[in-house]
């Protein structure tokens, strides 16, 4: 199963810049053994943004990255109050997917089911509207 707990979940107030928050949620995923190289990590998901924006609407990021250094998918789900500009517009909630390459079957419908989700206006103002970390994987599993 793709892996969203609340450790996966961050409350952040105090940044604006894509790149460090990409690198704000690379350290948390190396730091939790998710991945195993965080410079890869970086790299793919940069280059992944230079391909085309993330921006899905109802200021909502989905950035993700592909890479072989991926130990476990995951999901993390990073929220602010205060606006993110993400190419130039305006995010509260960035969704950063880190998958592997060989992903299986089970997790590639979990990853749409996720995206379907975030994708849902409906389901983004529950998401913006609660700061509990627990709520917040149950809004994913009960979706």
């Amino acid at each position: 199963m793709l892996t969203l707990n609340k450790d996966l979940i961050i409350f952040c107030e105090n940044m604006n810049n894509k790149e460090r928050i990409i690198t704000k949620i690379t350290s948390l995923l190396y730091r939790k053994n998710y991945i195993n190289n965080k410079k890869d990590f970086v790299e793919k998901v940069i280059e992944r943004e230079k391909a085309g924006s993330t921006y899905i609407g109802n200021n909502v990021a989905i950035p993700h990255g592909e890479s072989k250094s991926v130990k476990t998918n995951c999901l993390v789900i990073l929220k602010s109050r205060l606006p993110i500009n993400w190419d130039g517009y305006v995010v509260h909630v960035i969704a950063l997917f880190s998958i592997h390459p060989n992903i299986n079957q089970i997790e590639k419908e979990n990853y749409k089911r996720y995206i379907q989700a975030i994708g849902d206006e409906n389901f983004v103002n529950k998401l913006k509207n609660t700061n509990d970390k627990e709520k917040i994987v149950m809004l994913f599993e009960n979706d």
